[in-house]
């Protein structure tokens, strides 16, 4: 049996680099739609469905993805996306450094209970209106990644934030 891959770093060429934006197209591409074998990473991800179909494998859980969804999946889960047709959306992934070095409490993840470490975490099914406001907070994010402005990440930050009191207040009533 093969060791599980653990990832240590966003960016093996950048090991510095604590945030990550990428789309889920472009994975799927890069992959030629080949999953990924279970692993785990030392950050977290958030997955921003808009259309897909896919199933999500998250610790000792098998979940449906469908389209108007994010996942959240915490550092030390072992998982798996596997994708029956090319999705679209986006792949936000962020360090504790991420949060620590633009002043993000890490008891803010904690309390908004978004991210799980070894219970259930089922997708949070989004309606239009919520998906299109954290879509808008993600192209914003995105935008500031291709600038050089002197307070970019704090800029990120502060959009991730929103990004996730919004996925929050989405669920609440689940809690």
């Amino acid at each position: 049996m093969e060791a599980l891959q653990i990832y240590h770093h966003l960016n093996p060429e950048k090991k510095d680099t604590s945030f990550q934006l990428k789309r889920m197209e472009a994975v799927y591409d890069q992959h030629k739609g080949a999953p990924a074998e279970p692993h785990r990473h030392n950050y977290y991800n958030v997955l921003l469905v808009k259309e897909g179909r896919a199933t999500h494998h998250l610790d000792f859980h098998e979940y449906a993805v469908q389209d108007q969804q994010v996942l959240f999946v915490s550092p030390g889960q072992v998982h798996q996306l596997v994708e029956h047709d090319r999705s679209s959306g986006y792949i936000i992934s962020f360090t504790r450094d991420f949060l620590i070095q633009n002043g993000i409490n890490e008891c803010f993840i904690s309390d908004i209970n978004l991210f799980r470490d070894y219970e259930e975490s089922p997708p949070l099914n989004l309606d239009g209106d919520i998906l299109a406001r954290l879509q808008n907070y993600v192209q914003l994010m995105e935008s500031y990644l291709d600038k050089d402005y002197q307070f970019k990440f704090e800029a990120i930050s502060a959009y991730l934030k929103l990004f996730l009191i919004v996925c929050n207040g989405a669920c609440e009533p689940l809690f």
